[in-house]
């Protein structure tokens, strides 16, 4: 028996020496493919392109490291008969032009529109920043398109494997070939992302010789159409679904995209829905029994007529006659559990994309008890991981934005993105209970009171910041009963209130206001009704109050509110209400409890008025010798937090002057 086999192998090897020996003599050797591309056409083709000579050299030395690496049928690798014969049996390179193709299907569109834009749907914040610089950075990533950008490069994630988003500084040449150093390069040079779909670029060189270096399998220089070769350092990468290493090529060195994964499950699932819909046009069927000399003979066009009439009178109310030795029969086409059926097929694509689906479908969850939140939950993982795997990249495209004034790059540490789902009032209720009974018995324990009180400050869904906590206080029993409407009192008890700390002419607090305070009170009153703003042009409001005018030594001016900040306001803060805009403005700039210098380098000053206990109307006014007018530059709400930062700017702006 052992002879059996061993005669068995000797066969098999024999057979495959003798395949390789005829593969290697007609020089038909095994090779690996990687995808077409409009790209790789231009460059083997003779491109023109600044640097598509140099490309065409590392092209060809990549593809000659590339087979001798993966593809040797001397030492049997890749070759067919050594151990990764199922790679190239199962794997091929991506189409690119059907993955483009498959995206205009209806469901594809849609499961690539919820992937890319619903975790980015509630934004987000860069982390230290003050409120007036998150104001200037958001300015210029809106300018720049940031989000857009973003959410294009996420969507070509699951439609192609992956992208390059360009960062246009108006290089060429040489200069695209070495390597991009942010901290040196002039940031005011940048003129946007472009967008590089694969289709559009070829890796030229690629480390596929090396397993141990850091680069291994990820190209150093791409090739670009209308750019040339280009440094890997140039480009922001996005990939998902990243493949195991020795398949990378097969990808252009991106992700397997999500279009090739689910394109049979789509196809299946289209197929389903369309025969349902074939089955409902064949649901039911009218026969007439009759003789078969009706149909066969000289009354064959007779009986055409009466069959006609009969289709014509078909309805609930009509009436047609027949011979006593005809028949009339209806039979319908069961479509029990084809629905089921149907739905099993969106429910594969829901599986393999990780969307819930009661989200791809527009479905509420079903059966009783059935809240759909544990899907949810999961769904939301989802998003988070989505946003986490792009977080470098949005660091990175921000400290570029953001140094767009200065001309350096900003490196930025960390971006919180805002929850997807926020909490409802008796979620919100009954966690700031079980918080604060946390709070309440590590107090207990011997927790200080005010490490304990700053701990359930970083809640945010809490608005804890307006609140100071009294040292002196004898443990948290108070806060066992916190619920939204009791915060809000307590908020409400500790508003500041300023005709309960009447100013001097000078504008500090004194002991007492009396008539001038009267008089002052009715002076502001006065001036804020005559505020109305018409936001289809510029708008001129009241001077400023003699006091204010006297400590920031300056003379009267008319204050200029020009349409331009209007129309920025508006897209900028959406938080501020119409209807607010003369009450706020009205409120900082004739009833400010702080004028504070906003620049060390510009007459801008922070006029600002807390108008409850956690809100406070901001407005910067730029009071200039050389203009007119007053003028407002911005205006916005602040938390006490951020009139805090802009309380310590103002006091280091005092030291350096």
């Amino acid at each position: 028996m052992f002879r059996f086999f061993k005669r068995k192998q000797e066969k098999k090897a024999a057979d495959n020496f003798a395949l390789l020996a005829n593969m290697l003599k007609e020089e038909q050797a095994a090779s690996i493919s990687e995808p077409w591309t409009l790209a790789k056409a231009r460059l083997e083709g003779g491109a023109k392109d600044a640097g598509a000579g140099k490309g065409l050299r590392m092209y060809n030395a990549h593809l000659s490291r590339l087979q001798n690496q993966w593809i040797n049928p001397l030492q049997s690798v890749n070759s067919g008969y050594g151990t990764a014969h199922a790679s190239l049996f199962l794997y091929q390179p991506v189409n690119y032009y059907e993955c483009y193709s498959l995206a205009q299907d209806p469901l594809f569109a849609k499961v690539f529109n919820v992937l890319s834009e619903t975790p980015f749907a509630k934004g987000g914040e860069l982390s230290n920043l003050s409120a007036e610089e998150k104001d200037r950075v958001e300015e210029a990533a809106s300018r720049f398109d940031l989000w857009q950008h973003l959410r294009a490069a996420v969507r070509s994630n699951y439609v192609t494997g992956g992208c390059l988003l360009y960062m246009d500084f108006g290089l060429s040449g040489r200069e695209l070939e070495e390597p991009l150093d942010l901290n040196r390069m002039n940031i005011k040079r940048f003129r946007g992302f472009r967008h590089i779909d694969p289709i559009n670029c070829v890796a030229v060189q690629v480390n596929t010789v090396n397993p141990a270096a850091g680069d291994y399998m990820q190209p150093s220089i791409w090739y670009v159409i209308g750019l040339g070769a280009v440094h890997r350092s140039h480009f922001l990468k996005f990939e998902a679904n990243i493949p195991e290493l020795p398949m990378r090529p097969l990808t252009l060195y991106f992700g397997m995209p999500l279009t090739q994964l689910i394109k049979q499950d789509v196809a299946n699932s289209n197929l389903a829905s369309q025969g349902l819909a074939n089955l409902m046009n064949r649901f039911r069927f009218t026969y007439l029994k009759a003789d078969e000399s009706s149909f066969t003979t000289e009354n064959a066009k007779c009986f055409k007529d009466r069959l006609n009439f009969m289709s014509f009178v078909q309805d609930n109310f009509g009436v047609c006659p027949i011979k006593t030795t005809e028949d009339v029969i209806q039979l319908t086409t069961s479509l029990a559990g084809m629905a089921e059926n149907v739905e099993e097929f969106y429910l594969l694509i829901s599986a393999k994309t990780d969307i819930p689906y009661t989200e791809l479908m527009g479905k509420s969850a079903e059966g009783m008890n059935a809240t759909g939140s544990g899907d949810r939950r999961k769904w939301y993982d989802k998003c988070r991981s989505i946003q986490e795997s792009v977080k470098n990249n949005l660091l990175f495209m921000y400290g570029i934005v953001a140094g767009i004034d200065s001309g350096k790059f900003v490196k930025f540490t960390d971006f919180t993105f805002n929850p997807l789902e926020e909490a409802t009032e008796k979620e919100l209720a009954e966690n700031i209970k079980s918080y604060a009974e946390v709070a309440s018995a590590l107090v207990s324990l011997g927790a200080k009171q005010d490490e304990v009180f700053e701990w359930l400050k970083q809640f945010k869904q809490f608005n804890l910041d307006g609140l100071s906590f009294d040292t002196e206080t004898e443990g948290l029993g108070g806060y066992e009963d916190i619920t939204p409407q009791v915060m809000s009192e307590f908020q409400a008890a500790n508003e500041w209130r300023e005709e309960d700390h009447p100013r001097g002419k000078d504008g500090k607090f004194g002991q007492g206001g009396g008539d001038n305070e009267k008089d002052r009170k009715a002076d502001v009153e006065e001036k804020i009704s005559k505020i109305k703003i018409d936001f289809t042009k510029d708008n001129i409001l009241p001077e400023l109050n003699a006091g204010d005018l006297e400590e920031l030594g300056v003379k009267s001016k008319p204050v200029l509110l020009k349409k331009t900040v209007i129309d920025r306001n508006l897209s900028q803060h959406p938080d501020v209400e119409v209807e607010d805009y003369e009450m706020m403005i009205g409120k900082a700039l004739y009833d400010a409890d702080a004028i504070l210098p906003g620049n060390a380098e510009k007459p801008y000053y922070n006029f600002i008025a807390r108008v409850s206990g956690e809100k406070n109307s901001v407005v910067l006014l730029e009071v200039a010798d050389n203009k007119d007018n007053f003028e407002i530059v911005h205006f916005h709400w602040a938390k006490n937090k951020q009139r805090r930062t802009l309380e310590k700017k103002a006091e280091r702006i005092k030291e350096k002057s």
